[in-house]
């Protein structure tokens, strides 16, 4: 067995001030920090009757918020505040935020959300698009059932021997039979990247080919080295 390498790993950036950020003037950048990986409804509002929900998608791309809420709303938002301190979303700088978007996956991941009916977070009072909200939320939901059926399908003697995370195998088991490409693959396994384990990686080199593959050899190498810092 080839010995992995191991790679030197960042310390965690603190936790950026909302306050701070708006003092500052920035975009109010955020990404889906759920484990595991779903997505968050913040319902905004103000004491003028100002109410609006924005839509974080379960993707590993930031959102910004500020993009469609007003940054006086944000400021006075508590469901926002709540859902940060949580830890249910990350505020990031717009550094960080452009850096992510540079990574050459993030413009197929971005056409995967615009398309989808999340992306009418900023037309969603027009009643045209409501409707069509409510048509594709009824295609969507019956495309999660039919992947959660995927998963309880999957070998439980296969899961027990390894365990190994569901969603990892319900990816590669669609990447192997073709119904995935390998950007798409690479795209839901980096949504939930922090549930990936060791097992999950060797899993992966061992099913998969190609780009998924050598994710997973990268995605194990950082994961060994966290072990050592």
């Amino acid at each position: 067995m080839n010995q992995v390498s191991k790679v030197s790993v960042p310390n965690k950036e603190p936790r950026l001030d909302l306050d701070l950020a708006l003092e500052k003037g920035w975009a109010v950048w955020v990404l889906n920090n759920t484990k595991p990986k779903g997505r968050v409804t913040v319902t905004f509002s103000d004491n003028t009757g100002y109410r609006q929900p924005f839509v974080v998608e379960k993707t590993w791309i930031p959102f910004n918020v500020s993009e469609i809420i007003p940054t006086d709303v944000i400021k006075q938002s508590m469901d926002f505040r709540r859902h940060l301190r949580k830890g249910v979303l990350k505020l990031i700088t717009p550094e960080k935020a452009e850096e992510i978007l540079k990574d050459n996956m993030a413009e197929d991941e971005r056409e995967r959300l615009f398309t989808s009916i999340y992306s009418a977070n900023s037309t969603a009072n027009s009643e045209r698009v409501q409707n069509l909200v409510e048509v594709q939320r009824t295609a969507y939901g019956e495309q999660e059932q039919m992947q959660t059926r995927v998963v309880a399908e999957i070998n439980d003697e296969q899961m027990k021997s390894g365990n190994l995370t569901p969603s990892v195998l319900d990816i590669c088991n669609r990447f192997n039979g073709q119904s995935l490409q390998a950007r798409e693959a690479l795209n839901e396994l980096k949504c939930i990247d922090e549930e990936i384990t060791e097992q999950d990686c060797q899993y992966i080199i061992t099913n998969c080919d190609g780009q998924v593959r050598n994710w997973a050899k990268t995605k194990l190498q950082h994961l060994l080295a966290d072990q050592e810092s």
